[in-house]
């Protein structure tokens, strides 16, 4: 199956491409614009050149966007700013942009509906590569931990834990991206990684297995 990846970094490109492989059970070819990643903000400003880009000049059938929660607001947990307006999390908005692309695009003849899954890893991607590993790290710990206003883990704890550091090179971060989720794949925990992350993960990986 052909499909286009866009996340944070190449690292979490490699490793998304793997675990969408585990979903769908089969190997994928993927197709992207080729511009550079570089964070969340990055994602946003390209998600809907992406999106068209993919839909005209490849034969994908879907754009799979994944990007890190941080520590701003996740689904399941309604925040309000200082004038009352409820804070849209990052999966919530990401998917409003594709929806209104993609009800933009014109139909091509013998071309199906063209697809975008979005996943959020909360906090973090890292927070994926442990499953199996820990299991207290999960949306459910981050949820109520944020509700109690004080977390378990950080975001720079997953990092040391996953890569050795807290700044580890695009290199380290890719070979370590893609040692982990082999492992979840071998260790046959593809349907731990959603239970322990359904929100950011399941609902993601649902909406891939509806493509095929």
């Amino acid at each position: 199956m052909k499909i286009g990846l866009l996340s944070e970094s190449e690292a979490d490109e490699a490793a998304i491409r793997i675990l969408v492989e585990g979903i769908l059970g089969t190997p994928t070819e993927v197709c992207s614009t080729g511009q550079a990643r570089n964070g969340v903000s990055a994602v946003f400003k390209q998600l809907e050149t992406e999106i068209r880009h993919v839909y005209y000049r490849t034969e994908a059938v879907g754009l799979i966007v994944v990007v890190d929660s941080d520590k701003g607001p996740i689904p399941g947990f309604e925040e309000r700013d200082r004038s009352g307006q409820v804070r849209q999390n990052r999966l919530d908005t990401l998917t409003e942009i594709a929806s209104r692309t993609i009800r933009t695009l014109p139909d091509i003849p013998g071309r199906p509906p063209f697809h975008v899954a979005v996943g959020l890893a909360i906090p973090s991607v890292e927070a994926w590569y442990l499953c199996g590993k820990d299991p207290h790290i999960n949306e459910a710990t981050w949820l109520n931990d944020r509700k109690q206003g004080r977390f378990s883990y950080e975001i720079s704890t997953l990092k040391r834990r996953v890569y050795g550091t807290e700044r580890p090179t695009l290199a380290e971060e890719t070979e370590v991206a893609k040692r982990e989720t082999q492992r979840i794949l071998r260790a046959d925990q593809l349907k731990q990684l959603e239970e322990a992350f359904p929100a950011g993960f399941g609902q993601m990986a649902a909406e891939i297995r509806s493509w095929s």
